[in-house]
């Protein structure tokens, strides 16, 4: 089953589409598509709703979580990898299930240089090519001096809220690295149904490192950047869609690391 939101009080510019599943469902056709929704997650919804091999039918890159917290969910050129609380990076099979995830066939419009850069550089960089579109896909590749990343422990019920896992999260730092910087930009609106501003994920063109990152430095890059603005997710009802916005943006950003 396949919903339009229409309710100009929900979000403003973004086409926003609800299934209540995507296995097996007829492709949604949305230029970005979502698993779970971000309020669930903070709650402790961890367990696995759909394939990773489901979620590929959407997109070649993405980024995310797997079935019980376990890891960091970074894919790149349709490959997925998680990368462990140790810092190592695992390819990982198709049948994994995600709880959270977010995917898009990447065509990217824009392309630009970065030389030396950090993350608020990117970032400025990123809304000076965006557009009017109100999501924005990028991938950045280079060279980095330094990346400070994180990932978390595999969790088991009972699922404890994220805020209190990260707390706990296990952070490491990766120096004189290349590799991809995957993200996606949200509006502040979408914050509890997505990650309102900025997510990024890193993954070195080793396979060796990798994780969600918290900042960085020194980065010699080329951004290539995909603005959409549709945006499909998979979370069962729009009542339910709707109650993910009370989620607290201050929560988010904790766990997001900013």
């Amino acid at each position: 089953m396949r919903h339009s939101v229409i309710d100009a009080g929900l979000i403003d510019a973004v086409h926003l589409h609800l299934a209540d599943r995507l296995d097996g469902a007829p492709e949604l056709g949305d230029d970005v598509v979502q698993v779970g929704l971000m309020a669930d997650l903070l709650a402790g919804a961890y367990d696995g709703t759909v394939t990773l091999e489901a979620l590929l039918a959407h997109g070649d890159l993405g980024l995310g979580t797997v079935h019980g917290l376990d890891g960091e969910l970074v894919i790149v050129d349709g490959a997925p990898f998680v990368v462990r609380s140790s810092g190592l990076v695992d390819s990982v099979a198709l049948s994994v299930r995600t709880p959270f995830a977010v995917v898009t066939t990447f065509r990217p419009s824009t392309s630009f240089t970065l030389n030396g850069a950090d993350r608020p550089t990117l970032i400025a960089s990123v809304e000076e090519h965006r557009g009017a579109k109100p999501i924005v896909a990028l991938r950045a590749h280079g060279t980095v001096a330094s990346v400070a990343l994180r990932s978390v422990e595999r969790q088991v019920p009972p699922y404890l809220p994220l805020t209190e896992i990260v707390a706990h999260q296990r952070e490491w730092l990766a120096t004189a690295v290349a590799g991809t910087f995957v993200g996606f930009a949200f509006p502040d609106a979408l914050s509890g149904i997505e990650v309102g501003g900025y997510h990024l994920h890193f993954l070195s063109d080793d396979r060796a490192i990798g994780g969600h990152v918290i900042e960085f430095d020194g980065a010699d890059l080329e951004v290539e950047i995909d603005g959409d603005e549709e945006l499909g997710v998979v979370a069962g009802s729009i009542s339910h869609l709707r109650q993910a916005r009370s989620a607290s943006r201050a929560a988010i950003e904790a766990v997001e690391g900013r």
